[in-house]
């Protein structure tokens, strides 16, 4: 295998990287305006770069691997972590031990790069890419459990004349950090949320905390929340008030057992599980430490590849 198949870092510009990632994720179908959009629009607001490395059969780019930069809080200090997304073989060289020999290249170099604590995984629980994961050097750290409601109706108590749509991210007033969570800028919400290419998220705010709502045509997944307790409670009615006026069938949402907001969610009537998704096992990788991640509170709202 080491002389037939070579790995190394690629450019996401590249023909093949589009073509390879919509063979490996049909429902994607990535344009060249989401490529730019995320791989390079996305971290240049955080002033960091996102790297993707490649497996070849030759010339024949046959497999890829991404790594996102992200800012996290951790015990109120602010950490580089990666979130490693996009990855895949082709499925024509599957089962020949690449999906593990890929990984481990990309967490030798990015060791060499020395630029994250740690690099964090979130693929959907049960899925086969876990073993691969664990098999490369990745830790299990936490079940991220989906909750869901879809129990609606026009309360006029949480009325949508009583929040905003969001326009501009930078009208709000930087929310508390909230440990184990993503640090994330005004301008870099602006450029993942009001931004993207191809997708239309819905973003809402009362005062200083804001929800944002990914829809599906009988269903939404709120992919981001934060803010003052009270209102994030408020939002999240108003979210159910919103779905019953869209005749979508269920509202969800991921927490883990340690998630900061969990309290408002429980009240507000999300219950564990939900017809459409599954929960998230987040695995971790060391790279510039050599103690495993540990989340007293954790507060990651994001889908399994919130991006598409």
């Amino acid at each position: 295998m080491k002389d037939k198949f070579s790995f190394r870092t690629i450019s996401s510009d590249v023909i093949e990287y589009k073509e390879l990632h919509n063979s490996l994720f049909v429902s994607a179908s990535i344009s060249n305006e989401w490529i730019r959009w995320y791989h390079k629009d996305i971290p240049d607001s955080l002033g960091l770069k996102t790297v993707t490395y490649g497996a070849y059969d030759g010339d024949i780019l046959i497999g890829v691997w991404s790594v996102e930069p992200k800012l996290m809080n951790l015990e109120d200090k602010e950490i580089k972590v990666g979130r490693c997304f996009a990855v895949g073989i082709h499925k024509d060289y599957r089962r020949l031990g690449l999906f593990v020999s890929l990984s481990k290249f990309a967490i030798k170099e990015e060791i060499k790069r020395g630029e994250y604590d740690y690099i964090l995984g979130f693929p959907q629980k049960g899925r086969s890419v876990i073993g691969g994961h664990l098999k490369a050097g990745w830790e299990h750290l936490q079940e991220i459990d989906i909750y869901s409601s879809s129990s609606f109706c026009a309360n006029e108590q949480y009325s949508l004349s009583k929040i905003e749509i969001i326009k501009d991210f930078r009208d709000i007033k930087e929310p508390s950090k909230v440990n184990g969570s993503f640090i994330e800028t005004p301008d870099y919400r602006n450029k993942r949320w009001l931004s993207h290419p191809d997708i239309n998220y819905i973003c809402l705010k009362r005062d200083n905390s804001y929800l944002v709502l990914k829809p599906y045509s009988n269903f939404c997944h709120i992919v981001d929340f934060n803010g003052n307790r009270k209102d994030v409670y408020f939002l999240l009615e108003s979210a159910k008030v919103l779905a019953y006026r869209h005749g979508w069938d269920e509202l969800n949402l991921w927490a883990s057992e340690n998630e900061f907001f969990m309290s408002e969610i429980i009240e507000a009537g999300y219950k564990k599980g939900a017809k459409h998704g599954l929960p998230i096992s987040m695995i971790s990788v060391n790279i510039n430490k050599t103690s495993p991640l540990l989340l007293e509170t954790c507060h990651i709202q994001m889908g399994v590849e919130e991006g598409y």
